[in-house]
């Protein structure tokens, strides 16, 4: 079974209300024009998987206010000039296409483009009972008003970003790429080595990929103290391919909050992590399945999928 990840786009319009149909309930059922609006107001984050040219599932997120809701069957017009998060909206899966891992892959996707503006949380609404799956990948519950959505549904959000007294830990992107870059060259590695550092281009590639997870840890004067580079591999691992701190180090205590964090993007891996010589560990969550992914630039990746759905 091969499937093709695509930006969807109006012309996906009659599988997106097709799939709805078959996923949901009628209540929580949106127009035509709900999802034309919200397609065209962040195009760049919403996402179709196709089967022959057929959808089978899509996702659709946005850059969005902590808290300010969205209600069923609104429409979107103006962008909020300073997002916080982003809000993953819908996530749908056709039921006779569940199992296979399309909603995690789908949200993947969605988390790395939070990552990559630099968003620094994930909300979305879970109904039909779908908390605790989202409550695997780190997703806690919120007590904003989601009424419109009926009594038994339930906010959710999953903070990126975590700031202490001294410290802030959070994910890295495009524009953090020289510094990042320099820092691994000049910080001391505690996973890798620095003979074996990765080239700026190879780092720029990495952070332009969902497979890969980078994070920095910055004083409380915003000087970077250390850097982290995850990759998502086959069999429901996660790699902790590199890890470097100033040369100064940083305390027992911070080092403990680093690695709580760090549980953030592995959640979103839903995988076990592992480093050099057992450096460090997490404890799976459960996967099984492996299929052959088609990416957006038309290669080949190789992707783990959990038999999970929503």
């Amino acid at each position: 079974m091969k499937f093709e990840f695509v930006k969807i786009g109006l012309e996906h319009l009659d599988g997106i209300l097709r799939v709805q149909e078959k996923a949901y309930s009628s209540q929580f059922h949106e127009k035509a024009e709900t999802f034309v609006s919200k397609i065209k107001f962040s195009p760049e984050t919403c996402y179709g998987v196709l089967e022959d040219e057929r959808l089978i599932a899509y996702g659709i997120s946005f850059p969005w206010l902590k808290n300010e809701s969205v209600n069923l069957n609104s429409s979107l017009n103006q962008k909020p000039q300073k997002p916080e998060v982003m809000h993953v909206h819908d996530i749908s899966v056709d039921p006779d296409y569940r199992g296979l891992g399309l909603a995690e892959s789908l949200f993947l996707r969605i988390a790395h483009d939070a990552f990559a503006i630099g968003l620094n949380a994930l909300t979305l609404v879970a109904v039909q009972g779908s908390s605790t799956f989202w409550s695997r990948f780190g997703f806690i519950e919120s007590h904003s008003n989601v009424d419109d959505y009926g009594t038994e549904a339930v906010k959710m959000v999953l903070a990126l970003e975590s700031k202490h007294d001294i410290y802030t830990f959070k994910s890295a992107n495009l524009s953090d790429l020289d510094k990042f870059h320099e820092f691994m060259l000049t910080g001391k590695p505690v996973v890798g080595s620095e003979s074996e550092i990765v080239t700026r281009d190879e780092l720029k590639m990495n952070l332009e990929s969902p497979f890969w997870f980078h994070g920095t840890i910055k004083s409380d004067v915003g000087e970077l103290i250390g850097v982290v580079s995850l990759q998502k591999l086959e069999k429901g691992f996660s790699k902790i391919e590199s890890l470097y701190f100033s040369n100064s180090g940083v305390s027992n205590a911070a080092l403990q909050e680093f690695w709580n964090w760090l549980e953030i993007p592995v959640k979103i891996f839903a995988s076990k992590a592992i480093g050099a010589n057992g450096f460090h560990g997490f404890e799976p969550l459960p996967w099984s399945g492996y299929s052959e992914w088609k990416s957006l630039n038309g290669s080949e990746e190789r992707m783990s999928q959990k038999a999970e759905s929503v």
